[in-house]
């Protein structure tokens, strides 16, 4: 299972190379680092697709679990806030 994780982003880099501002590309690599595990390259890319859209509410959403895995409450809890600012009730926010 691991190696379909691994070429998944090895497929998104190469599309990164040819479109380095994809925020979909990111957002999709980064959901692939989340399930393998590496949640700091997956905030990485959290942060590099926020840069391109901020009010981005499910990446938002998505770096608040992030943060909240690696104990960083204070900050997932802001993130977490800003996703619902965006997208009031949004379930997986509330979830």
């Amino acid at each position: 299972m691991l190696s379909r994780f691994d070429e998944s982003v090895k497929d998104l880099k190469k599309s990164l190379i040819i479109k380095p501002n994809n925020a979909d590309a990111l957002s999709d690599r980064r959901l692939t680092y989340l399930k393998i595990g590496n949640y700091e390259k997956s905030l990485d890319d959290l942060n590099k697709s926020l840069e391109i859209r901020p009010d981005n509410a499910t990446a938002l959403c998505i770096r608040g679990m992030a943060y909240q895995i690696l104990n960083k409450l204070s900050e997932s809890l802001a993130d977490l806030n800003k996703s619902l600012e965006i997208e009031q009730g949004d379930i997986l926010t509330l979830v």
